[in-house]
Formats: structure tokens, sequence, C-alpha cells
């Protein structure tokens, strides 16, 4: 089901307004927990992406919510935009006030790794990964400096940047995800990685 929506060919890549997708998303979820805290400062960037980006800040909102100690009426999320120096990028950050995230579980994400010792405990965050893969983004996620709490990250290509009818957005979209079994390790070791 996920391999079916990453390559859907309804989702090439096209300009998508981060600040309209981020206010559905969280619109939704405040609706579905009103005591639940939402500061967002995402500012009018229009990136390179599809109807996917929407999933991906769904899953970073939800994972939030749901894998955290904290009672929700003291639950806050943050959503902030901010342009990279060189402009050709935008980081989304998604940070909340939980217990933060194992470590292990956090390289595994960031890495594209799962061994026995950094594993993800479910497939919310890989789907954010996979999602990211698929349209030329980054994503990081790591224990927040002051250690209350989780950042997750994401690293969209502006817009502005690509035309559609240029070659930018051709490139972006040839790239597809793989994933396979490492040979011979006699363990359950994942590697995922994009090809173009």
């Amino acid at each position: 089901e996920i391999d079916a929506r990453l390559t859907d060919s309804n989702n090439r890549l096209r300009r998508v307004n981060l600040r309209e997708t981020t206010t559905r998303v969280v619109e939704e979820y405040h609706e579905a927990h009103p005591a639940v805290t939402f500061r967002v400062n995402v500012g009018d960037y229009v990136i390179a992406g599809n109807s996917l980006v929407r999933d991906g800040i769904a899953e970073l909102i939800e994972n939030a919510i749901e894998h955290t100690t904290t009672a929700e009426e003291e639950t806050v999320i943050t959503i902030t935009a901010d342009e990279r120096a060189d402009e050709a990028g935008i980081d989304l950050s998604v940070v909340d006030n939980g217990q933060g995230i194992p470590r292990g579980e956090a390289e595994a994400i960031s890495e594209a790794t799962e061994s026995k010792l950094n594993h993800s405990s479910g497939v919310g965050l890989w789907l954010v990964k996979w999602i990211t893969d698929s349209i030329n983004a980054t994503f990081d996620i790591a224990q927040r400096t002051d250690g209350h709490g989780t950042r997750a990250t994401v690293g969209f290509r502006a817009a502005e940047q690509l035309d559609e009818g240029d070659q930018g957005f051709a490139e972006l979209q040839q790239r597809t995800i793989i994933r396979s079994e490492l040979p011979d390790t006699d363990s359950a070791d994942i590697v995922t990685s994009t090809r173009g």
C-alpha cells in the first residue's frame, strides 16, 4: 500500500504551498486533539512536492501526539519553517515537548538503516523517510538539545529554483525508492536509499 502511494502517477512533483498545507493539517489535528497546543510559524513558501507532503506532516504531528507520556493538556507542538542560507531549500521543523526519541531509533531513521541495536518501533517515521526520499527532500530526527522532546526536520527543495517546464522538476521526478535486504548478514537489517 505504501509503495503504491509513493509511486502513484498522480504524485508527480509540482509546486506546493507549505503554509497552506501545514495549516490544513494542523486544523485537522487541533479539531481531533483540542487540548494540544499548536504553535505554527510557517511563511508563504512554495516547495517542490506533491500530495504526500501533507501525509508526511500529518505523520510527524501524529507521532508527536501518540508517542508521548505528556498529557495532551501539557503537550506543545511547535511547527516552523525557515529558508536556508543558499535559498535553495526550506526546512520545516516539528518540535514537541515529550520525553524525546531514543537515540538508536533516531539514528535508524536518519541513517536509513535498521539493525538489532538501532531500530524504529513503528512504521510512521519510516513513512516520512520514504515520502521525503520520493520527493527529493531530506529528513532528520533527533532528541532536542535541551533533552525535553524531539525535533524532526524535513528539508524541501524551494520551487522558485525550479520550473515545471524546466529540467529541474524532471530530474527530481526521476528519483525512486529502493529497499533491499543486506546480503548474507543473517539479520533483519534493511537499507533504504534513493537512486536517480
